[in-house]
């Protein structure tokens, strides 16, 4: 056992090496504008038209190391990430072996849509995925919207906690800095969790209230950061066109020739873990939740677009992108914890009883593994063999 922790502790430690390698190298190369992305216009001085507040954080990264701090500000973020991420499945998951938990965390942190180039010659556009290396204010919020999930579970329950008043503070504080550099975590989070606090209102009764109350308060202190960054995108005084207008899957048609595949593309995993696990997410609130914020997510993304220049951005895609993120930490963790034991991902052994199921549904496992195998695999050719290269980011 001892030897296994040790083993473990070497190739984490091997993996985090060589992915901040790797990365600080692409960093490099897209701030300097030599690979494609949005970071060379993230890392402008503040301007009238500055919404997010990484954008300071970078003026001083700038000004402490130049852009060598914000190449491996942004490396060390996605490492955290990753940590987070593992983190996480453990906690959810605590049945699961913890090389097969940093191995799902891995892969968590590569998966994008299965690449289908026979369908949709795009990687990214058109088939939204969790991942995405080419808009570095994605890339801070992920991590910090993630961290103050871990703390959102502490405060409910979910996940052990020394202090629930603590846990809430944490909570509070890494939404409030999720939406200070993007908006989008927030206004995916807040409808789901509102409707995951009336749930348990119907089910557990009054005694929720206090914790739906201050989650409730968490999430005002974000939307009043919302409504100020609102007023910067979205000017009333005429001064720049734009606005958010209703529409049908406008941007998302664009993108993509078959939107019904974009969508089994980017969502096979979590809806293969859903069948096999007999639907968990109605017992599970962290699955519940995941489900949720996909569902509202998807929501904005078809029903909402922006009118003026930014109309085929997709900036509500971004929403999309951190809600299947979470989708896939919570399906991993909850397939792990159900159907992990007889495949042996598990510490845990099935009893006889479930002998049966365990035999008929075997085979839908294995398809299950594939389909995230595959997510995987797609991110990682994706990451290596286009990103690494220079290729566009589409």
């Amino acid at each position: 056992m001892q030897k296994n922790k040790i083993a473990l502790a070497i190739v984490r430690a091997v993996t985090y090496i060589g992915l901040f390698a790797a990365l600080f190298f692409l960093f490099s190369q897209q701030a300097t504008g030599a690979y494609p992305s949005d970071l060379p216009a993230h890392i402008k001085p503040p301007a009238d038209d500055t919404y997010s507040a990484l954008r300071i954080v970078y003026q001083l990264l700038i000004g402490a190391f130049d852009l060598p701090g914000i190449c491996a500000f942004l490396a060390l973020v996605e490492i955290a990430t990753l940590a987070l991420t593992e983190y996480l499945i453990r906690k959810l998951a605590p049945s699961a072996k913890p090389s097969v938990a940093f191995v799902c965390a891995v892969a968590c942190n590569f998966a994008i849509a299965i690449f289908l180039p026979f369908i949709h010659s795009y990687y990214t556009v058109g088939s939204p995925g969790g991942n995405c290396w080419h808009n570095s204010t994605y890339t801070v919020m992920r991590l910090l919207a993630l961290a103050a999930l871990v703390f959102y579970f502490k405060f409910d329950g979910r996940i052990a906690a020394r202090s629930r008043a603590a846990s809430w503070v944490g909570f509070t504080v890494m939404l409030t800095l999720a939406t200070s550099v993007k908006p989008s975590f927030v206004m995916v989070f807040g409808p789901a969790v509102f409707v995951l606090c009336v749930i348990d209102l119907k089910r557990q009764g009054t005694s929720t209230v206090k914790t739906s109350l201050l989650v409730g308060l968490s999430l005002l202190i974000a939307l009043v950061i919302v409504f100020y960054q609102l007023t910067i995108l979205f000017p009333a005084d005429g001064s720049e066109e734009g606005g958010i207008a209703f529409g049908l899957a406008k941007v998302w048609r664009a993108r993509h020739a078959n939107i019904f595949v974009s969508f089994f593309q980017s969502l096979a995993f979590p809806l293969l873990v859903a069948y096999v696990t007999r639907f968990k997410f109605w017992e599970d609130r962290m699955f519940l939740l995941a489900c949720l914020m996909t569902f509202f997510a998807l929501s904005e993304y078809v029903f909402l677009y922006e009118t003026g220049a930014r109309t085929y951005h997709g900036n509500f895609g971004w929403g999309v992108s951190m809600a299947i993120f979470f989708l896939f930490v919570a399906a991993i963790s909850v397939f792990l914890e159900n159907r992990g034991a007889h495949l042996g991902l598990c510490t845990t052994t099935l009893s006889d009883e479930a002998g049966e199921v365990v035999v008929e549904q075997k085979w839908l496992d294995y398809v299950t593994l594939f389909a995230f195998a595959w997510h995987t695999a797609s991110g990682l050719w994706y990451f290596f063999a286009r990103l690494m290269m220079g290729a566009s980011f589409y």
